[in-house]
């Protein structure tokens, strides 16, 4: 097709020639201009790092349900909507902070992105939860599937911890400066 890139960066999307890109701001509240391939590559990132991480990939029946609230004007925002679409994922979005833990209760996701303190939150509600004890021989995830909770933070290491002896894993969310390779 005239006009589309030859090889797409993730397989699925093409990309057209002279792409305008989209506007992002980061961090440090910095506005950048990224290219439709820089912000696929990134969000291939994400994929990557749900399925290599986790061990398994989700059922090719189940589809990956992610919670998140960062305005998509925000790197954080941007990329992980950009990683729903491409991946085909649910996606629901809850700005209010207050709000959000009741919307991974209610939601039930598989993926999860949230700061320090939400994901404190979360923690302290499953470790309070009274969960039914079955003897399995893998660890449930939380929630019946969270598997991967993202943060734009290092995660501290008792943190990681907590969420992997639960079947899931705590991941720090690619920068805005990852995304320059």
């Amino acid at each position: 097709m005239p006009g589309l890139a030859a090889a797409p960066p993730t397989g699925s999307a093409a990309v057209p020639t002279g792409d305008p890109g989209v506007l992002v701001t980061g961090d440090a509240g910095s506005w950048r201009r990224l290219s439709q391939s820089e912000l696929l590559a990134a969000a291939a990132e994400v994929e990557s790092a749900i399925v290599s991480r986790s061990g398994r990939r989700a059922d090719s029946q189940e589809r990956e349900i992610l919670v998140a609230g960062w305005p998509l004007q925000e790197w954080a925002g941007r990329l992980l909507a950009a990683w729903a679409v491409a991946d085909g994922a649910a996606l629901v979005l809850e700005a209010d902070p207050a709000l959000r833990l009741g919307a991974v209760l209610w939601a039930r996701p598989t993926v999860f992105h949230g700061t320090a303190e939400e994901l404190a939150a979360l923690r302290l509600r499953v470790e309070t939860a009274r969960w039914p004890r079955r003897r399995r021989r893998r660890p449930v995830p939380p929630l019946g599937r969270l598997r991967t909770l993202f943060q734009r933070e290092p995660p501290a290491a008792d943190d990681e911890a907590f969420w992997r002896q639960r079947g899931a894993q705590l991941v720090r969310l690619p920068g805005l400066g990852d995304a320059s390779r």
